[in-house]
């Protein structure tokens, strides 16, 4: 393969909307969902906000 040639080896992922989710549900999305936690992007952000803000000995 030539630098010149590029390959597609899978279409990119499509992430679900975390911010329409939270308006909807009133709720950050949890690992039981009906869709995984992981398929928001960002998901684990405000999880680890919550947890530095609960427990500040945590490094940043």
């Amino acid at each position: 393969m030539t630098t010149t040639t590029r390959v597609r080896l899978c279409a990119p992922a499509r992430s679900a909307d975390l911010v329409a989710f939270v308006n909807e549900q009133k709720r950050l999305p949890r690992v039981d969902d009906a869709r995984a936690a992981s398929h928001y992007r960002g998901w684990v952000l405000p999880y680890v906000m919550l947890i530095h803000e609960l427990c500040p000995s945590v490094a940043r």
